[in-house]
């Protein structure tokens, strides 16, 4: 992806004047490919994590209108 226009984000989504998307991203399936990667970084992408819930962090086609996978 090569960036996006904040602005036209901020309208086409709904997103309110009080919160500015820093990024967008691409979602799809990880890959188990850690040829030449460090073992630091295949160590910290294999430990567990505590994440929020989706819906309340990701939202689709409008603001507040929560993505549910």
């Amino acid at each position: 992806m090569a960036g996006f226009r904040v602005e036209e984000a901020s309208a086409v989504f709904g997103i309110p004047g009080n919160v500015r998307p820093l990024a967008i991203v691409a979602i799809g399936p990880v890959l188990d490919n850690y040829d030449g990667a460090e073992e630091s970084t295949v160590e910290r992408d294999h430990a567990p994590r505590q994440r929020p819930a989706l819906g309340d962090i990701a939202f689709t086609e409008r603001w507040g209108n929560s993505y549910s996978g």
